[in-house]
């Protein structure tokens, strides 16, 4: 994300209010990632590639935030030497729990 031109503030939370954070934010439980970010207002949960921070604007008001569950092969950060991925898709959510 750096390297995309983004500034970064890193903050090292624990699992408990990394757990509390998720919960402050509306992050459906199962869409939740050991990363979790606001940009532009909106949340930003796991590997998200810099395509989907680009277009950040263009989501409806009603969406708290995206996220890519779990850590996909070939995601952002998850890159391998051999260039394998693995399909993920970009999930978006709104405060009552809904995705898609």
């Amino acid at each position: 994300v750096k390297k995309a031109g983004y500034d970064v503030v890193i903050n090292e939370i624990s699992y408990d209010d990394l757990n509390k954070l998720n919960d402050e934010l509306n992050v459906p439980y199962n869409l939740r990632s050991c990363h979790i970010a606001k940009y532009k207002g909106k949340v930003i949960v796991g590997h998200v590639p810099v395509s989907s921070l680009d277009a950040i604007d263009t989501l409806p008001a009603d969406v708290v935030g995206i996220s890519v569950p779990g850590m996909p092969i070939g995601s952002l950060g998850m890159e391998q030497p051999d260039g394998r991925t693995q399909p993920y898709s970009v999930v978006q959510f709104k405060a009552n729990g809904e995705y898609r």
